[in-house]
């Protein structure tokens, strides 16, 4: 009989300990949900003279901000309409040019002659302060202003 009584305690123990957990989460759910909800009402509340002194920020500044920027390390490097040598040309990019990584990559390496070597390296997407979106071979860039010592013309 005893036996009966200590299975039936723990099945107890366990429920209470089940309800407890899932009170806790919907307590604490419901906190995350009314702070949101204060936050929004606190932004909503400004003034009209607030929002209109509110500088505008350019929506390519907002976009690049959120972007990791690269420098040119080859000197001229083309940057092209494509990920491909047989694309248009968009700009010619000076050493230690900043622009921005998209994040974007080729899935394939292409082998290209930049002097010394033959690089073997992707293609990478990227955006100019200007604006302009295009394609610059990775070998040409590098997340720190250096210069690529392979390359024929730096």
């Amino acid at each position: 009989m005893s036996k009966r009584r200590k299975s039936s305690f723990f099945r107890i123990e366990y429920l209470i300990i089940g309800i407890f957990v899932l009170s806790f989460f919907i307590w604490a759910m419901i906190k995350a949900d009314i702070g949101t909800r204060v936050k929004s009402w606190l932004s909503s509340s400004k003034s009209d003279t607030e929002q209109i002194t509110a500088a505008p920020v350019d929506s390519l500044t907002m976009r690049l901000q959120e972007l990791r920027p690269i420098y040119v390390i080859i000197d001229n490097l083309n940057m092209r309409s494509a990920p491909d040598l047989k694309s248009t040309i968009l700009k010619k990019l000076p050493l230690h040019e900043r622009i921005y990584f998209t994040g974007v990559t080729t899935d394939s390496t292409s082998q290209i002659n930049i002097g010394r070597i033959i690089a073997d390296e992707p293609w990478v997407k990227v955006i100019h302060e200007d604006g302009t979106e295009g394609c610059l071979y990775g070998a040409g860039v590098h997340f720190n202003k250096t210069r690529n010592p392979n390359a024929a013309f730096n």
